[in-house]
C-alpha cells in the first residue's frame, strides 16, 4: 500500500495589480492559474491553500493477474467574503486489472470515477457553481523495454456530467513513452 499527503499554501497572496486578474490572464506578469481573482485594483486577497492525498495498492490475485485500487482527493481554499472565494473539493477512484503476458507485455482494463463540488470565484453564500461527475472505462496495452522504460497505447470511454459546464461523452486514444532515469 502506498499513501501520500500534501498541503501547500501560497507564499505570496494574490494581489490585484495592473497585471493580475481575470481580464489580464494573457498579460505579462500573470502567474496565478488557480488563485486568480477579479475586482477593484490594488486589492490583496488572503493566501490560498491546497491539500491533496492518495492511497493506492496492487494485489496479486493469481499469476498473471493483478488488481489495482486507488482513491485520491483534494481541496483548494481561499476564504473571502466576495466573488474571489474558492472552496473546491474532489474525490477520485480507480479500479483496474492488469494481465501480464509474454514477459514484457501487459494488458490493462480499468474503471474510473471522479466527483467534484464547491465554489470557484463565487461568494460563500452563493449556490455551489462547480459540481461534476466523471466516469470512464479504459483498456490499454503496455510494452516494457526495461524495468524503467515502457510504451503504451490506451483507449478510453468517458462521460462528463456537470451542473455548470456542458455535458459530454468522449472516446479518447492515448499513446506514450515512459522513460525514467
Amino acid at each position: 500500500m502506498k499513501g501520500e499527503y500534501r498541503w501547500l499554501t501560497q507564499q505570496t497572496p494574490t494581489e490585484l495589480t495592473s497585471f493580475n486578474n481575470d481580464a489580464d490572464i494573457q498579460s505579462l506578469g500573470f502567474y496565478e492559474p488557480l488563485f486568480t481573482a477579479s475586482g477593484p485594483r490594488n486589492q490583496v486577497l488572503p493566501r490560498g491553500s491546497t491539500q491533496d492525498w492518495n492511497l493506492s495498492t496492487d494485489y496479486q490475485l493469481r499469476s498473471p493477474l493483478t488488481l489495482e485500487l486507488a482513491v485520491a482527493g483534494g481541496q483548494a481554499n481561499r476564504p473571502t467574503l466576495d466573488v474571489n472565494n474558492i472552496a473546491l473539493s474532489d474525490v477520485l477512484g480507480h479500479l483496474g486489472v492488469i494481465y501480464s503476458f509474454w514477459d514484457r507485455w501487459k494488458l490493462t482494463v480499468a474503471y474510473h470515477k471522479a466527483y467534484g463540488y464547491g465554489r470557484l470565484l463565487s461568494a460563500p453564500t452563493s449556490v455551489e457553481n462547480n459540481q461534476y461527475q466523471d466516469t470512464g472505462e479504459t483498456i490499454g496495452i503496455h510494452y516494457l523495454f526495461t524495468a524503467k522504460n515502457s510504451a503504451f497505447f490506451q483507449i478510453g470511454n468517458f462521460e462528463h456530467r456537470s451542473v455548470v459546464t456542458p455535458e459530454f461523452d468522449a472516446l479518447q486514444f492515448l499513446s506514450g513513452l515512459n522513460v525514467l532515469f
